[in-house]
């Protein structure tokens, strides 16, 4: 929430609406963060790996599972007893 800030308090400023594809934008990656920390809290490799195909950087499928099977190696090097038993 924008606000002007006073002796009172914060007092909300009306903005004008975001244009159509910046709210997308925003859409599509709020999507991704949903998926990503899903994926992380339920330990799923399959939520995560779809979170980076819907990632807008992502090119393709297979520089995404290129992508997740590295961070996955890594972050079962560094995180290992969060992740164990998960394959």
């Amino acid at each position: 929430v924008y606000a002007r800030i006073g002796r009172r308090g914060a007092d909300p400023v009306r903005v004008a609406r975001f244009p159509e594809a910046v709210t997308a934008q925003q859409n599509h990656l709020a999507r991704f963060e949903k998926l990503a920390v899903t994926g992380i809290l339920q330990k799923d490799r399959r939520t995560l790996f779809q979170a980076l195909c819907i990632h807008p950087f992502t090119r393709s499928i297979s520089a995404a599972r290129a992508l997740f099977e590295t961070m996955w190696r890594q972050e079962r090097r560094f995180h290992g007893p969060y992740w164990a038993g998960v394959d």
